[in-house]
Formats: structure tokens, C-alpha cells, sequence
């Protein structure tokens, strides 16, 4: 078992934090096969930094440097599905609104995409809220909402960005029948077209807290690893236990904490202070 398989084991078993350290080095590699169409859109550089994130810092700088050690556990935690030639999913998400977990998503999508030979696509499933499509001009373009609900496929609605390397599914329109398809087998569906998209490309996807919305839930079981923000020293443990005992069917959870660095000897990956709000 794990670091991270115990670190799950035991928060799911008691309130103490936990911690987890994956070392070895995922392989990725083949050709990358971009589905994306349209014109690429645009980042909306005022709205994001109203939200409080910075999108070249995830190319180069700082923020670049802290996630490469993370991108690399991420991938090494999806290698089975690699090495089946096929796309992962990583879904990202968090026990309460305000861990950061959007700005997790986004920023990792983007550090990402500087990867020879992958490309990235960052999905919105985030119906509720959809920060992540705030962030670009996407006026009247169609999303994960018209995928569930008209049946479009992901490789029509998926657009390119001004991010080489970086394409985007947006929420599209906010409605309680999107929110109802995310958990009905509609999105299994989705989550096989993206599977089949093939090796060198991965797909991120931003979801609601555990405890805001079920979608969650049900979006995990598709996903190959699911990212667990928790915001040091502000998450509530209990709030983290039930959350953790709502995906109590899901193994590949993996925790990011946001906001601090070590716990004894361990290393924890941290954001320090980038993922704030606004």
C-alpha cells in the first residue's frame, strides 16, 4: 500500500491530517491528438486576476517550479491508463467552496501544457459556479452542458485557447437538468470519448465541492485520480472526514494541500499563498 493509499486510509478512518509523497517518474509520451476546433479563445486576464490567479506564472517562475513535482506524481498515479493508450482523467475537487481547488485546476492545466508532446484539456464541470470558463471570452460558446444534454460529443464542443497546447470545455448554460446528466450515465459516456482521445492527452476536469453538490460523487468513479484540495489550518476536519466518507467508494484519491509546506519530515505540496481569493 501507498503513502498516499494510507494517508486516505487514515483520514478516512479518524480526524488527523494526513500526508502523502509519491517519488517515481510517470512515462508519457506519443503523439498528442488535439480534437479541438474553432477559434481559439481568449484568456480574460482582468477576470482573473480579480480571482486571484496568474496565469504565466504557471508557465515559468515560481509557480511553474512548485507544480513539476506534483504533475510528475499525478502522472505516475494514471500511468495503467497510459500504457493502455488511452487519455486519463484527473478530477479535482474539495470538501467546501474556498480550498482552491478551481485555481489548482487551472494552473495545473497550464503547467501542463508546456509538456512535450501532451496536450491538455481543462473541463469545466463546475455547472453551479463555472469560475474555470469566467476566466475566458467565451461568450455563447457551447459546453459540457450541451454535451449532456444534446448529446454532443466532447470533441465538437472542446476549443482551443490562446495556452499552445491548452483547449478548454467550457460549463456552457447553467441548468438544473445539466447538473441532474452529470450524475446519470450520460457522463459515463463522456468520460469513455475522452478515454479513447488516446495516449498524450490529458484531461483535467473542475468539479463542485463534495459537500456542496453530489455531482462529485458520481464524476469521481469515471475519474483515474481524484485530487483532494485542502486549504491548511481553514478547511474544517470534519468537513474533510465527510466528504471523505462520501466518496468512500472511490481508491485513487490523492490530497493536495493548499497553504503549507511540511508536516515533520514529509513533504506536503503546497501553494503558499497563490490560491487566495480576492
Amino acid at each position: 500500500m501507498s503513502i498516499i493509499e494510507r494517508s486516505v486510509q487514515r483520514m478516512k478512518n479518524s480526524n488527523e491530517p494526513v500526508n502523502g509523497n509519491v517519488e517515481r517518474v510517470l512515462l508519457s509520451g506519443g503523439p498528442p491528438q488535439p480534437a479541438v476546433r474553432g477559434a481559439p479563445l481568449a484568456i480574460d486576464f482582468e477576470a482573473a486576476e480579480r480571482a486571484g490567479f496568474d496565469i504565466g506564472a504557471s508557465r515559468s517562475g515560481h509557480l511553474h517550479t512548485q507544480m513539476r513535482g506534483l504533475k510528475r506524481k499525478i502522472l505516475d498515479a494514471v500511468v495503467s491508463r497510459t500504457n493502455a493508450q488511452e487519455s486519463p482523467i484527473v478530477l479535482v475537487t474539495s470538501a467546501v467552496p474556498g480550498d482552491g481547488k478551481s485555481f489548482i485546476a487551472m494552473h495545473l492545466a497550464v503547467s501542463y501544457s508546456t509538456q512535450l508532446d501532451l496536450d491538455v484539456t481543462l473541463i469545466d464541470a463546475d455547472i453551479a459556479r463555472h469560475q474555470i470558463s469566467s476566466l475566458f471570452k467565451a461568450d455563447d460558446v457551447s459546453g459540457l452542458s450541451e454535451c449532456l444534454l444534446n448529446r454532443t460529443p466532447i470533441a465538437a464542443s472542446v476549443r482551443p485557447t490562446e495556452v499552445a497546447s491548452l483547449s478548454i470545455l467550457v460549463a456552457g448554460e447553467t441548468s438544473e437538468s445539466a447538473a441532474e446528466a452529470l450524475a446519470s450515465s450520460r457522463w459515463d459516456e463522456l468520460a469513455a470519448q475522452m478515454h479513447r482521445e488516446g495516449r498524450g492527452r490529458l484531461f483535467i476536469v473542475d468539479t463542485a465541492p463534495v459537500l456542496a453538490t453530489p455531482e462529485a460523487q458520481y464524476l469521481a468513479k469515471c475519474a483515474d485520480l481524484v485530487l483532494f484540495v485542502v486549504r491548511a489550518e481553514v478547511t474544517p476536519t470534519d468537513a474533510v472526514a465527510e466528504a471523505l466518507g462520501r466518496l468512500s467508494n472511490v481508491s485513487n484519491v490523492a490530497f493536495v494541500f493548499n497553504g503549507r509546506s511540511t508536516v515533520g519530515k514529509q513533504y506536503l505540496y503546497s501553494y503558499g499563498e497563490y490560491g487566495a481569493r480576492k
